[in-house]
């Protein structure tokens, strides 16, 4: 026989043994991993699971995406099909935020607990503009549901008891340590809020502007107004036109405050703000820079009120 027959007779059965371990590998990750992991998809709902979890080591929730991430544009990772993969329980939103997830889900979460929280019965899901609906639309995205909903505490206390249920379900050996826990998020939960309330009753005369349509669940729930948002999706930048108005808009109010995000460093930031009387602070929805224990849901509402209340109430 040729040596280059031989050759490649040895090469070619070499790659066929490749091939066949990592179609095990990928079977054994899908279908025989024990699932063992809390994933929560976005910070915020791991700072909730965070507090249900407490006291039950082998419980820690993982987040799916890394702080300062935006799920709005967001591709998973080889990595992040492993967490899936592990994942015992999963945490997420819904196709309104997460719509990269869905056939990942189908795929590699066959035998998780998978909670979706836009579609629990009494939430509270606001609109979206029909802007909105229109980028959704060129995205394929189906829902038409602004996806924020983690801002409002209503919300979040339905949230927490969908939540410990799944726990339970999953964990039955600590449910009553979940019960616990979930009845002391909620009455902490309640404290926080009305406290929030009444920060926030002071508001102050300057007008708010955000960077983009995220906080339609906190200002309803606390009776702010927003008198101006720059972009529709943080995709897609705002045309001329827009920037314009937006800057009229601040002009006219004398005082304005403008949030924008980390995730979000938009070059037409300057334009808009140069020579206006306009405070730009950092204000962040998804809670990257927030430490993750059981009172840290409680932190994220604390410093979103403070930094509102803050800008809105200087002189």
């Amino acid at each position: 026989m040729p040596k280059c027959v031989a050759l490649f007779q040895i090469v070619r059965r070499s790659l066929c043994g490749v091939c066949l371990f990592l179609s095990a590998a990928q079977a054994f990750g899908d279908a025989g991993l024990e699932r063992r992991a809390v994933l929560a998809t976005i910070k915020p709902l791991q700072l909730i699971a965070a507090a249900l979890t407490d006291g039950v080591k082998t419980s820690n929730p993982v987040l799916l995406l890394e702080p300062g991430t935006s799920p709005h544009d967001y591709a998973l990772r080889p990595s992040d099909i492993k967490h899936i993969a592990r994942a015992g329980v999963i945490f997420r939103i819904g196709d309104s935020l997460e719509h990269f997830l869905d056939r990942s889900l189908k795929q590699h979460a066959k035998g998780a607990i998978v909670v979706d929280m836009q579609s629990l019965a009494g939430m509270r899901l606001l609109s979206q503009s029909p802007e909105q609906r229109k980028s959704q639309e060129r995205e394929a995205r189906t829902s038409s549901y602004d996806p924020h909903l983690w801002l409002d505490p209503e919300n979040v206390r339905l949230m927490a008891q969908a939540m410990t249920r799944a726990l339970q379900k999953y964990d039955p050996t600590h449910a009553s340590t979940y019960r616990s826990n979930c009845h002391s998020f909620e009455q902490r939960l309640i404290e926080v809020d009305n406290k929030n309330r009444k920060v926030l009753q002071q508001k102050g005369g300057r007008a708010l502007f955000v960077f983009h349509d995220a906080w339609g669940y906190f200002t309803s729930h606390y009776r702010l107004s927003i008198a101006g948002t720059m972009a529709i999706t943080p995709e897609q930048q705002p045309g001329a036109r827009h920037i314009q108005e937006i800057r009229n808009q601040i002009e006219r109010s004398g005082k304005a405050c403008l949030f924008r995000e980390p995730q979000f460093r938009p070059r037409y930031l300057d334009a808009v703000t140069r020579g206006l009387d306009v405070d730009v602070i950092e204000l962040d929805p998804l809670a990257s820079d927030i430490a993750v224990h059981k009172g840290g849901y409680f932190d994220f509402l604390a410093q979103l009120t403070e930094r509102i209340k803050g800008c809105l109430a200087s002189p």
